[in-house]
Formats: C-alpha cells, structure tokens, sequence
C-alpha cells in the first residue's frame, strides 16, 4: 500500500539537455559547431533583440548553444542529461536494459523501478522514495507533468483498481481511432489484385497503427505477422483482411491484468510452433508467452503476469514439427532468460554483467526458470538420461544446450502440457480460437484442464566442476 505508480514528462526536454561545450568538456572531444541559417523574413524580428540591431540574414547566421530537434545530437545529449539526474537521484541502469533503473534504500532492497522513453519517464515505488526522485528531477528540468496510478502513456492506457491493486493495461481509446481501408474499392477489385500506390499507402498506414496494438492484444500477433510479410506488394485480399482484423479489434475490447500473487514466484515461458509442409515451401511459425507466475510443483497454471511475447516465423530452416518445436523452444528459452537477468537485477544490485553470467552458470537467478511445450517427442528427448542424435543431426545442439541447463538448473523445469491447454497456439496459428489468450488476458490467471508433466534434473556435479574450473582459469589460477 506504501507503493504508488506514476508517469512523469518532461516539457521540451531537448532544451535542457547539454551543450555543445558541456558535452565536449565532458567526452574530451571536440566541440561541435552548429550554425543555423534563419529563412528571409525573420531579420526584423531579431533586430529587435539587444545588440542585434544590425543583424542581415545574407552576412550573419545564428550559432547554436544546444542541440535542437531535427539534429542527431538532441537525443543523445539529452539521454546524457536524464542519466547525470537519475544518478543523482540516487539510480542504477540495469546491465541487461539501459533503460530501466533500479533505486535501493540502505538495506539492498527495491524501493523504486524506473523505465526512461525520451522525455517519458513511468514507475513505481514507495510513495516517499518516489517523491524524493521527483524533486530532484524538478529541480534538473523545471515543472514535470504528473499522474498517478490512472494514465495514458505511449498509447497504453493504465488502469488502478483502488480497492484490490490490480492493474489492467488496454488500448480499447485507440482501436476506436482506427480508420478502415475503403472496402467499397477493395470488394470491387479481385482478390489477387494488386493495390495502387494510394491503397497501399492506406495498407501500410493502418497495419502499422495494428501493429501498435500487440503491447496488450496478444489475439492478434499472429495476423500482424501474416500481414506484414506482404507489406511491400499488398493485394486487395490483404486488404480486407487487414479490415476484418481492425473490426474484430473493435467488436471485441479487450486487455492484460495484473493481480497480486504470492510469493515465491518463478519465470515461465510457455512455447509453440506451428509447421505446415507444402510442395513448393513450408511455413514455420513459433510464438511464446513469458512472465511471472506464481510457484508450484503440480501446475506450471496459476495467475500469471505476462511480461514478453511474440509471433514469428522461425529464424531456422526448418523440415518437421520436431524441428520447429525445438528451435521455438530453444529461441524461447533465451529470451526468457534474458527476463530472469533483468528481474534478477531489479532485486539484486550487481556489480557487472559477468556476476550474471555466473548466475546463469549455477542456476540461481531471483527468480527459477520454467519453460512449458506441448511436443512430447521434444520432451521426451530431453527427459532421456542419454542424449541421442535425432533425424535431423544438426539439431543435436539445441538438444545438448537445453539438457544443460536443465542439469545446470538455470532451467529449473520443463513441463510438458496437453496441446489443449496450450496458452501460446494462438500465437502461431491463425485457425485456432482467441478464447484462451482473450480469457487469460481477461482474468490475468493461467488455468490448465488438463494433467500436465513435470521433469526436472538432478543438478549435474560436472557442469558445477567445469564451471569453476572456468571461472580459475580466467582469473589466472
């Protein structure tokens, strides 16, 4: 209850970041030189200025101080700015996302979390922790506008229920913004007509404004996937699909919550893949759900705050189901480990990145890693005592790298699940019902009708042997 959510933005930030002098005094480098050519007409107003009485447009032009929008240099030096007031504040940029930062209180443990876009600032923390950073953020860059708990920021609008805490994300204000393709000119092209320049455009403009929607629509990853690979060339059946998708979008609202769940918590990746053979090519999707849930032995179920998804095709070749559930697992499983590194880093303050890696190494991330598929060849082959070369030989790698880290505990368990509980095959498959990433996204809980099986390893002497004998040799032992 201590805690509070809160935006913050910075009015003309690019105006209160470094100059030109500061930066160079700063990175020993030399001062970059900007003039400005004002257009004709602006000579009067200028010789209104002290001093500027004889000021001619044709002889004189204006030395900049600071860099302005339009130049390469804003951002930058502006980023320079906000990192010198965040430090100051009393900040550390994670290792794994220089945009997030972490504040502790004398103890090591979390009082604040801070993420950075431009002049956006958004976070949460204890309500006295976040005034202080206020206040010297007020006092680098003048007036701030501020919200709490309720807020639109980047598009997404954040919503506090006051007496549970839950908060629920939706863009339900933006789907209603969205302006449909002219479907009187579509219908009355051929379905493999190819649109002119003016429908494309449209084509292009409205796919990017869905794509936006993916933050919380996970519904619709999979048909912003298919739709952008025909980007370039669109035809006019790709246009209204394109409709139908905007429309399903705003007949159906809808969004992520995030309940309070209980402690201990553990990372879960839930990965799927989808693999269709045809006579000229193939198509291989993969698609997975990551995030923070609740811990038990019986169910990898339970409320589940999501954190990263994505739809894509694979980024392998691949030549059977077995092979693209692997990669997807495989590809799924860095990604959520990257999620563990940075949660890890949030409630761990950690000198540098190669105290990550040596947690990595032994396993002992914050949080443990739990990953879910519903191939059981795939499980099965990674269950077996003994790794075995499968069909396709170059696929032993990935088989060899996540036995590993099931023996090395940095994937802690590997579930397999009934393809019917499968919570990520929407994210591959656009034939399949919405009803489960809807209703997870709805409710914020991830329940499981069916039995699902665990396999975990006993920690394996020789990875923790190996891993020492690393670390002494890099240290010169």
């Amino acid at each position: 209850k201590s805690w509070q959510m809160f935006i913050a933005d910075v009015s003309t930030a690019f105006l209160r970041s470094q100059t030109f002098a500061e930066a160079a005094a700063e990175t020993g480098q030399k001062e970059r030189v900007v003039c400005l050519a004002l257009p004709k007409g602006c000579d009067s107003y200028f010789r209104e200025l002290p001093g500027m009485s004889m000021y001619d447009c044709f002889k004189y032009a204006i030395l900049l101080l600071k860099p302005v929008y339009g130049l390469k240099d804003a951002p930058k030096l502006w980023k320079h700015q906000l990192e010198r007031a965040l430090r100051k504040a009393g900040g550390v940029a994670l290792h794994s996302d220089k945009c997030l930062w972490s504040f502790y209180d004398s103890n090591k443990q979390l009082v604040c979390l801070l993420s950075t876009h431009v002049d956006d600032l958004k976070g949460c923390g204890e309500k006295l922790v976040v005034k202080q950073i206020l206040i010297v953020l007020t006092t680098e860059f003048g007036e701030l506008k501020m919200a709490y708990d309720n807020f639109e920021h980047c598009g997404i609008q954040y919503v506090t229920e006051p007496t549970t805490g839950d908060i629920t994300l939706h863009q339900n204000h933006y789907v209603k913004q969205l302006i449909l393709m002219d479907a009187i000119v579509l219908n009355a092209m051929k379905s493999t007509d190819t649109l002119n320049a003016e429908l494309i455009k449209q084509f292009q403009s409205l796919l990017g404004a869905l794509s936006w929607l993916i933050q919380t629509r996970t519904d619709v990853a999979v048909y912003c996937c298919a739709l952008q690979r025909a980007a370039k060339s669109p035809l006019a059946e790709h246009g209204l699909r394109l409709n139908r998708v905007v429309k399903w979008c705003k007949r159906k609202p809808t969004g992520l919550i995030y309940k309070k769940m209980k402690l201990p918590t553990r990372i879960m990746i839930i990965s799927d893949a989808a693999f269709r053979k045809e006579d000229l090519k193939g198509l291989a999707m993969r698609g997975a759900l990551i995030g923070v849930c609740e811990c038990s032995k019986f169910t990898p179920g339970g409320i589940f705050h999501l954190l990263e998804w994505y739809s894509r095709k694979q980024r392998r070749v691949t030549r059977s189901t077995f092979s693209a559930e692997l990669n997807a697992a495989s590809d799924a499983y860095e990604m959520g480990k990257l999620v563990a590194m940075t949660l890890t880093e949030v409630v761990r303050p950690l000198p540098n990145v190669a105290a990550l890696t040596q947690l990595d190494e032994r396993g002992t991330f914050a949080m443990p890693i739990e990953m879910c598929i519903d191939a059981r060849s795939v499980f099965d082959a990674l269950k077996a005592d003994e790794t075995k070369s499968p069909t396709e030989v170059s696929l032993i790698m990935f088989l060899c790298a996540l036995k590993e880290a099931l023996l090395s505990h940095s994937l802690s368990t590997l579930w397999w699940i009934d393809t019917r509980d499968m919570l990520a095959d929407g994210l591959n498959k656009g034939a399949v019902s919405r009803e489960a990433l809807t209703v997870f996204g709805r409710t914020g809980t991830w329940t499981l009708t069916h039995s699902a099986l665990p396999h975990r390893e006993t920690r394996h002497v020789s990875i923790e042997s190996q891993s020492d004998m690393i670390r002494s040799v890099a240290n010169g032992v």
